[in-house]
């Protein structure tokens, strides 16, 4: 066979690959993702069903008898175009509602101190992220253990450990920039390190 399909392959191609990418998205539940909410798991869905709708392409199309391309790299190539097609315009969509919130958040919001560095913390700032006008602004964030501090959860940083809350807030004080509220995003928190925050947050008059 020749390096190119002939015409009347792609009448047949274009519709199977769809249904090939359909039928290998399904159990990862592509059909059901919104572009301006992806994440990280949803672009692993996505490159996923790209290679599983490829494979069944090439498969059914050695069945079925019909044109295969001479080159042994081209399931890869197309499960990469799928993968494009399909990332491009969810990565867009991200790009542009982070843009959007961006610039609509110019609003006054309330400065907070996160307390957490888990499921519960990431919750909380991807609800801010979504949000057209938060209410809050992640200024820093606290982490159960001090070895974090440096890194940085969706571009916010973390300032120290949780049991050094009140130090730093004598140092936000010193420099007139108390957050509005400590958020507590630690289910873990409890006992006498709860007992601690609290004492600092009341004694600089920072609810929680």
């Amino acid at each position: 066979p020749g390096a190119w399909p002939p015409g009347g392959w792609w009448a047949g191609a274009v519709p199977g690959a769809v249904a090939s990418l359909l039928l290998a998205g399904l159990p990862l539940r592509l059909p059901q993702q919104y572009l301006r909410f992806v994440a990280l798991k949803d672009l692993v869905g996505v490159i996923g069903a790209s290679i599983g709708g490829a494979a069944i392409f090439s498969v059914v199309s050695h069945a079925a008898g019909a044109w295969v391309s001479p080159n042994p790299a081209f399931p890869l190539l197309h499960a990469g175009i799928l993968s494009a097609a399909l990332l491009i315009p969810r990565v867009l969509g991200r790009l542009s509602q982070t843009h959007r919130v961006g610039r609509l958040s110019e609003a006054p919001a309330q400065p907070v101190l996160l307390l957490g560095t888990g499921d519960a913390a990431d919750l909380f700032i991807r609800a801010l992220i979504q949000q057209r006008a938060p209410g809050y602004r992640v200024m820093g964030i606290l982490a159960p253990r001090s070895r974090a501090a440096g890194r940085r959860i969706h571009g916010y940083p973390i300032l120290g450990a949780i049991e050094d809350a009140g130090a730093l807030l004598d140092r936000l004080r010193a420099a007139d920039r108390l957050p509005a509220a400590l958020v507590l995003a630690d289910p873990d928190l409890h006992g006498e390190a709860l007992e601690d925050v609290l004492d600092a947050a009341d004694r600089h008059g920072v609810p929680v």
